[in-house]
């Protein structure tokens, strides 16, 4: 094969590499507070503008940045409009590359390389070995760059491709679609127009002929971004279809635009080079300043053309990607909220034991078995993604928040399994032996059900927020469970000396019952017991 063939493949293929090594290194930089960030700085239309851009510069492409929020959105973590306000600043921020090959600074990639294996080998803190390590990707990023431009300086030295390029150098369709198709190749806008660039640039062309190549290169991109969504849920496939709509709507709009465009970057009197990579960044700039107002119009249109349909039922992951393993900050989120349905499904099947001991109503019999089957279904997938998880690409917060994850999901599998078959099993005794309780224990029972279930929600509540305050009060409601149970049975066993017939029959059962109770209420705090467990060897370490 050719060298300028060779360089070109060789450029694209560790362009990619490195682009996806660069974005792993990135979050495990920022571990737990990368989601913060998230969070915060989405809550408007224009700090998702920065925030996108913000992203894009740090990964070097729009398109990892589009995938990520691919991810957000299925796994319900942003709704359309944050996600959508994030992808226009993206473009904004991928185009930071180009401006640097403009100014030539990509040269220096194999320093910047050099110098980021040096700290990540050296360095003997872990968060000093991560930033050494994303130094290492930014030079490899750079120097891919290089060789993409070096490889489009030695095609114009063949003549066979000189006179190919040359007999469609007045058809802008033909640099257009050739930009969208090796854009969607290196899956990266940047790496086309800079490749483009140098093609140009050797052409002596004007930067009105660099225009179609740069539209080209940004369809392209958003283009592969669609077409990778298409196995994703379908807030994924919603926020991908707007990324492209806005682009296609951008380059309908400047296409007519042209010659205005182009003479208007000529008047900077910067040359070709930096002409282009200020018309790639000009582009994108328009397409967000245009459209982010118009975002409300644009959400409408997505859901028109990709409806929000019913819902799939109980037996689907709503929140777990499987895409999003190599990203761990991402997976332990999904992870968690769909922890957090499980919980819910647990507190909705603790909720109903008790309706079983008075009737037989088959509804409610088909309706707890049915909770009692998405549990199991939760429960097994969620640890099955969370131990898919690769732990050497994990910060130890990320470690420690698998490991607590998988406790809880655990515990939430225990609590059903005591409901379904413990409870449950007294609810038989008692019909198949005619027990029933006396007027006095059945209202105790309900009143000790519904502390134990106030405490199961508020685990529930802690666990996802982490509260000192929820986690004060959890200790204390579960140090009045204990007190109450205990008066309970002393209660009870008055009961059965006053010689109460009811009381009588159904005193194991009804000793059971509170004791399974109280068993479900120390799951429900069991993370609490693990966390305290736990912290003490983190700092003895």
């Amino acid at each position: 094969m050719r060298p300028e063939f060779l360089k070109l493949l060789g450029g694209s293929t560790l362009l990619i590499y490195s682009i996806a090594e660069l974005s792993k290194s990135i979050q495990m930089l920022a571990g737990s507070h990368f989601r913060t960030w998230l969070n915060q700085t989405t809550s408007s239309r224009w700090r998702g503008l920065a925030l996108g851009s913000v992203l894009s510069m740090l990964l070097c492409s729009s398109g990892a940045v589009t995938a990520m929020l691919v991810s957000l959105a299925n796994a319900r973590l942003l709704s359309l409009p944050q996600t959508l306000a994030v992808s226009l600043g993206a473009g904004i921020g991928s185009t930071l590359m180009v401006q640097m090959l403009a100014f030539k600074v990509s040269e220096y990639g194999m320093v910047i390389l050099t110098l980021g294996f040096l700290v990540e080998t050296i360095a003997a803190h872990p968060w000093a070995k991560r930033f050494g390590r994303v130094t290492l990707f930014v030079g490899m990023v750079f120097f891919s760059l290089d060789l993409l431009v070096e490889a489009g300086e030695m095609l114009r030295q063949e003549p066979l491709f000189v006179k190919f390029s040359n007999s469609f150098r007045d058809k802008p369709l033909f640099g257009f679609v050739i930009s969208a198709l090796f854009a969607a190749f290196t899956q990266s806008s940047s790496a086309t127009v800079a490749f483009s660039m140098s093609l140009l640039v050797a052409q002596q062309a004007t930067v009105l002929e660099a225009l179609p190549w740069i539209f080209g290169a940004n369809l392209g991109n958003a283009a592969t971004g669609y077409f990778s969504s298409l196995s994703a849920d379908l807030p994924g496939k919603q926020v991908a279809l707007g990324n492209l709509l806005t682009k296609i709507a951008g380059i309908g709009f400047l296409w007519p635009l042209q010659a205005w465009f182009a003479a208007s970057l000529e008047m900077l009197g910067a040359g070709v080079r930096r002409e282009i990579a200020v018309a790639h960044t000009s582009f994108n700039i328009v397409v967000a300043l245009v459209f982010l107002p118009l975002l409300p119009y644009g959400v409408r249109l997505v859901t028109f053309l990709l409806p929000n349909k019913e819902d799939k039922g109980p037996f689907h992951y709503q929140y777990l990607d499987w895409g999003t393993l190599n990203t761990p900050e991402l997976a332990l989120a999904q992870a968690q909220r769909e922890l957090m349905r499980l919980s819910d499904s647990v507190e909705k099947l603790f909720g109903q034991c008790l309706v079983f001991f008075q009737t037989g109503d088959s509804q409610a019999v088909e309706e707890f078995r049915a909770n009692d089957k998405v549990i199991d279904f939760l429960n097994k997938g969620i640890k099955r993604f969370l131990t898919s998880l690769t732990q050497n690409e994990m910060t130890q917060e990320q470690v420690d928040r698998e490991f607590e994850i998988l406790i809880r999901t655990n515990d939430m599998e225990n609590i059903g399994d005591i409901i379904a078959n413990n409870i449950m099993g007294l609810v038989h005794k008692c019909r198949a032996k005619g027990y029933e309780f006396s007027e006095e224990g059945w209202k105790e029972i309900n009143q000790f059900h519904l502390q134990v279930s106030e405490c199961l929600r508020l685990s529930t509540s802690y666990f996802s927020a982490q509260s000192v305050g929820l986690e004060k009060e959890l200790l204390r409601r579960f140090d009045e469970i204990e007190r109450v149970s205990l008066a309970l049975t002393e209660r009870h066993l008055l009961r059965l000396h006053s010689g109460i017939k009811v009381s009588q029959d159904s005193s194991s059962v009804h000793l059971d019952l509170l004791g399974h109770m109280v068993r479900v209420a120390a799951l429900s705090i069991n993370t609490l017991k693990v966390q305290g467990s736990r912290q003490p060897k983190q700092r003895a370490g």
